[in-house]
């Protein structure tokens, strides 16, 4: 709800151009007129400030966080009005004046799409300094429609059309743009002069993506539509769209013409509308229908009747009802007779201004006017908005403020809470109590996300000795961006019940692909041509030569970050989007602020990489205190990121290029050595006293760490075969000479590390130790070298990694090397084999670290993948108020003949003519979308073919769209990445991460099938979540097509009744006063701990 015509909501601000002070750090706050005139406006050096091209005049209007003036622009004397938003951190906190400003921002920068329409208010400049933000519109000297209705006794049809036709037409191109302004009201629209009327006030407007739909609260009550109430009433409410727009216009309408909405009822009584038209009715009805589908929208009003009458409509007078009022008008004015013998003079003048001064012309002038017009004029005082309406309050539902969860006091944001999020958050406490790790599986859609965060941040308030930072884990940029957006929500909630915003940042990181702001790096897309060409911007060596030539390019961004070193983020909650705009707004690198704020940050949210890769660990997450959390969050795959990290694959064109890049770098040497030894020198002086010191000097400008080695091995020094610039090409020379050679091979080669450093030193007189330093010696040679770009040696890096990774493990790897063939060049693979040498340091290093999903069964093997002793290992099962899973396994057709994906069978055509009536018969049943996973790539290209023949894909596409998605795409089912045949651990878990995809939440329903008959054994099915197994019945494990049919038509008929939130309370939706011990002692069985 809206407290003031000024105050907005918050929304993202986008991409704009804005003048930015830099010649000072404030500017003078906005004054009242009695100091405005009292003193001049100090000098601003900058010349493109406000008040050098704007004198400020009175105030116009005040809000909660702002000031209306008007304002003259001194080169033309053109009159403006000029909003200030006041975004300092002297009356507010830090975080709602940032706030405020990104409001203003995304409201100035949507206002500019718009602009260009006669009915839409015109932004004609805006400023921006450290203090405040300088929005300048064009002026409105008649002031609001509100107050011009206030003053007028009537508007006529004619009158109330023309203000109409403009608001449909400005709503109209508002919608076309993909924008809904979510407060259209009285107040919001002002009287440029008396004729044409503006649309402003945009601060609650938002610009919508195709088929999206909002469920915020926002608007001001009497013109909300019933769908707005609705989403706040029910969580299954679909939303809302540009319709609320229509709806509030249906209101400002009816104002219009009747000045009152009686008893928050939109109707037409007989005594006051009789005078209106019907197709004023009808165009007012249309657009307060509450079905959405059909409600007239802008477009439509344009072409109604009413809006549109004809030339004979348009001009024929309504007899009757001028005969009436000639009528009421010759009594009034005989009544009037009398009172010429007042003794107070009335000056005409002064009546026609204010007609109801005299009490007596007053009640005179009531009575008349209320038999003309029948409304509102028989008041005589000004009318504030509230008066308009009476609708009922919204009713107040009792929410979950605070939950006890072992003695600790947990704000929860939501009004709900699931019982396995409690139990779910009394896990994760245990763990944190006894400072060790933990393992979680919870079902997917129960809110694994906000129940980790509540716990850990009350756990980090309260017990500030024993944790002090969270450091959340991800896999990709949604998932970031979702665990941030929970996170802000959480943020908020504290702000409401403590009245303080807790001392808390929590930052989201990413790489520079995903935050740079620099228009000349980040359009390159890639993530190592926007690395290289970030680094030959802000290496300390370029930068330093752009001290003697001013000429070399630089990136203002980094520049302005350095200068402002120590630079700290303020508190709150800031995602990807926030740091560039902070960027942008301050000219500082988004990047760079990142990397400096999650040092000192109380929540840190990023990918695994890094934290486990540790090529980019040692970078990022090394300052970090041992009293973290770390959590990793959708950990089904977190074996394979680990083995991922720590493996490498080179191929056939990579090492050409290798060669290429050794000879550029000797190259480089070279130069260095004739024009300045004396670096060389200094290199090789450090590279004697060891790596250590080395380290410890390193600055933002590194590119490649090397934390693979043991620290035993970094208190070395290194060894004197490479330490001279020149001797270390020519080792780097052999070392890609040896494996080139060993490409050309003919067959397929396993070894292990050992072999293969044992025949590098027969062969090659390599020995193991310089083997070791190779990354960590070419970074060092490369930064001396002063060559920034670290993609023109990409494939020489990798040579080194390989040789350093292959020298200092000899156990948990495997080397291979493929020959080349028709379809791919020969490549060697460094394979990592143990996913825990990755984790290890992880596990030692924090004192606990948290491992979840929703698909993690069977637990057990993962403590034994990546080697560690959990204190908490846990299975949660799902509360449900109604099935709404239902899993199947089909094991036959309808023909008897079983349905397997085995070698040995899955190339029989009865088998793939039984996959296709399955697809087909379900699509029949199925109202809603389907997803069929196949266990490779290869048998989905051979079905698809078959079904092509035997015309199943044509008969599915009557009843369904098709979308194949082929082995290049973008995005990959987890199921289709790997080629697999057999029901191993792995594919087992591959197939509970598919099936987990059919339900998102508790209203949610998902069908899964099972099909292949070796799903009908119990140690198979033993391998799936406990919350499918539960609702897998033993009467369901081994249908032919027609009875998994049968049944899936008779769940989906009970899927489609109606089910509301009362339904699920105390059964899977509890409030607070359902959280006692007692009442969550039903629900122990949710739980199931593993040893």
């Amino acid at each position: 709800m809206r407290a003031g015509p000024f105050e907005v909501c918050l929304i993202a601000a986008g991409n704009m151009h804005m003048y930015v002070f830099r010649g000072r750090t404030r500017e003078d706050p906005p004054t009242t007129d009695n100091e405005q005139e009292g003193r001049e406006t100090p000098p601003i050096p900058e010349e493109r400030s406000f008040y050098a091209v704007y004198e400020s005049k009175e105030v116009l209007g005040r809000g909660l966080a702002s000031t209306v003036r008007k304002c003259v622009e001194k080169s033309t004397g053109q009159s403006f009005a000029v909003k200030i938003v006041d975004v300092s951190t002297e009356k507010q906190s830090e975080h709602e004046a940032n706030r405020l400003k990104a409001e203003t921002i995304s409201e100035v920068e949507i206002l500019r799409q718009l602009s260009d329409h006669p009915s839409i208010i015109t932004i004609h400049d805006f400023y921006s300094t450290p203090s405040f933000l300088f929005a300048v519109f064009e002026m409105a000297p008649k002031g609001e429609l509100f107050d011009q209705l206030n003053s007028t006794v009537t508007v006529s049809e004619k009158k109330a059309r023309r203000l109409m036709r403009q608001l449909f037409d400005g709503v109209a191109y508002m919608h076309s743009r993909d924008i809904v302004h979510r407060d259209l009201k009285l107040e919001n629209i002002l009287c440029i002069d008396d004729e044409r009327i503006v649309i402003s006030d945009f601060g609650f407007a938002t610009r919508l993506k195709k088929n999206e739909t909002l469920r915020e609260l926002c608007g001001t009550p009497g013109y909300l539509s019933p769908e707005i109430l609705r989403c706040q009433m029910y969580e299954d409410a679909p939303g809302y769209s540009h319709a609320v727009d229509e709806w509030a216009l249906g209101v400002i309408m009816q104002l219009i013409m009747m000045r009152m909405i009686q008893e928050g009822r939109y109707e037409f009584r007989a005594e006051q509308w009789s005078t209106i038209t019907q197709e004023a009715k009808d165009v007012i009805a249309g657009l307060l229908t509450v079905p959405v589908a059909q409600r007239l929208t802008s477009e439509k009003c344009l072409l109604t009747p009413w809006m549109n009458p004809s030339a004979e409509a348009y001009n024929k007078p309504d007899m009757r009802k001028l005969f009436r009022q000639a009528i009421v008008l010759v009594r009034f004015f005989c009544r009037l007779q009398r009172y010429k013998y007042l003794k107070t003079i009335v000056d005409r003048e002064s009546l026609r201004k204010r007609p109801f001064r005299d009490r007596d012309i007053r009640h005179e002038a009531e009575s008349a006017m209320f038999s003309v017009y029948g409304h509102w004029v028989n008041r005589g005082f000004y009318y504030s908005r509230d008066m308009l309406f009476a609708n009922r309050p919204r009713p107040k539902y009792q929410k979950v403020e605070a939950i006890d969860v072992d003695g600790l006091e947990v704000y929860f944001p939501y009004d709900y809470v699931y019982p396995e999020q409690v139990l779910y958050m009394q896990e994760v406490k245990k763990a944190l109590d006894a400072q060790g790790h933990c393992l979680l599986e919870m079902p997917s859609g129960t809110g694994k996300t906000v129940s980790l965060l509540s716990l850990v941040v009350a756990y980090m308030r309260k017990f500030p000795d024993r944790l002090d930072k969270l450091v959340y884990c991800s896999r990709t940029i949604p998932e970031i961006e979702k665990c941030v957006e929970e996170l802000r929500a959480l943020y908020k909630y504290y702000e409401r019940q403590t009245s303080n915003a807790p001392p808390m940042v929590a930052v989201a990181m990413s790489a520079r692909k995903n935050l740079c702001i620099n228009d000349s790096v980040w359009q390159l897309r890639q993530g190592s041509a926007v690395d290289g060409a970030c680094q030959r911007l802000t290496a300390s060596f370029v930068r330093a030569k752009r001290q003697l030539d001013p000429s070399i390019p630089s990136c203002s961004f980094f520049e302005t970050f350095s200068a402002q070193q120590p630079f700290s983020l303020p508190s709150g909650v800031w995602n990807l989007n926030d740091l560039k705009q902070l960027g942008r707004e301050r000219g500082l690198c988004p990047y760079f602020v990142a990397r400096e704020a999650i040092r000192n940050a109380t929540i840190v949210v990023y990918s695994y990489h890094y934290i486990l890769d540790p090529k980019i660990a040692e970078l990022v997450s090394k300052d970090f205190s041992r009293r973290s959390c770390v959590v990793f969050d959708e950990a089904h795959n977190i074996d394979n990121v680990c083995i991922e990290s720590m493996s490498i694959t080179i191929s056939q064109k990579q090492m050409e290029k290798a060669a290429q890049e050794l000879i550029t770098l000797d190259s480089a040497v070279q130069r260095m050595k004739s024009e300045n030894s004396e670096r060389l020198q200094n290199e090789y002086e450090k590279l004697v006293e060891g790596l250590r010191r080395t380290e410890q000097e390193r600055a933002n400008d590194e590119r490649l760490a090397n934390p693979v080695l043991p620290d035993a091995i970094l208190r070395e020094a290194v060894p004197g075969s490479i330490r001279t610039a020149q001797h270390f090409v020519l080792f780097m020379k052999r070392v890609v000479e040896y494996v080139r050679h060993r490409m050309r091979t003919s067959q397929v080669v396993l070894e292990s590390p050992a072999a293969f450093v044992k025949d590098i030193q027969d062969r090659m007189y390599v020995d193991r130790k310089p083997l070791r330093f190779c990354a960590e010696r070419l970074d060092n040679l490369t930064r001396t070298l002063e060559l920034a770009d670290v993609s023109d040696f990409r494939c020489l890096t990798r040579i080194a990694i390989l040789a350093t990774l292959v020298s200092t493990y000899s156990k948990g790897f495997s080397l291979i090397i493929e020959p080349a063939e028709a379809s791919q060049p020969a490549q060697l693979t460094l394979s990592c084999m143990d996913a825990s040498i990755a984790i290890r340091p992880v596990m030692e290093r924090f004192q606990t670290v948290v491992i979840t999903s929703g698909t993690l069964s069977p637990l057990e093997m993962y403590p034994k993948i990546l080697d560690f002793d959990p204190a908490v290992m846990a299975s949660l099962t799902m509360t449900l108020a109604r099935p709404c899973l239902s899993p199947l396994v089909v094991a036959r057709g309808n023909d008897q003949v079983a349905m397997t994906s085995r070698f040995e069978q899955r190339s029989d055509v009865a088998v793939i003519r039984n996959y296709g009536n399955l697809v087909l018969e379900m699509a029949a049943v199925v109202p809603d979308g389907m997803v069929v996973f196949f266990t490779s790539y290869v048998y989905m290209e051979s079905v698809i073919a078959v079904w092509y023949e035997q015309h199943v894909i044509d008969e599915l596409m009557k009843s369904k769209l098709l979308f194949i998605e082929t082995n290049d795409a973008l995005e990959t089912s987890v199921a289709l990445e790997k080629e697999n045949d057999f029901l191993t651990f792995d594919a087992m878990r591959h197939t509970a991460q598919c099936m987990g995809r059919a339900l998102r939440g508790k209203t949610d329903y998902g069908l899964m099938i099972f099909a292949d008959k070796r799903f009908s054994r119990q140690d198979k099915r033993g391998k799936l979540p406990r919350w499918m197994q539960e609702y897998l019945e033993p009467a369901s494990t081994n249908l032919s097509i027609d009875e998994a049919v049968q049944l899936s038509r008779r769940w989906l008929t009970l899927m489609a009744q109606p089910f509301t939130k009362s339904d699920q309370l105390g059964i899977s939706l509890l409030t607070s006063d359902m959280l006692s011990a007692k009442a969550m002692k039903k629900f122990e069985r949710v739980v199931e701990h593993v040893d």
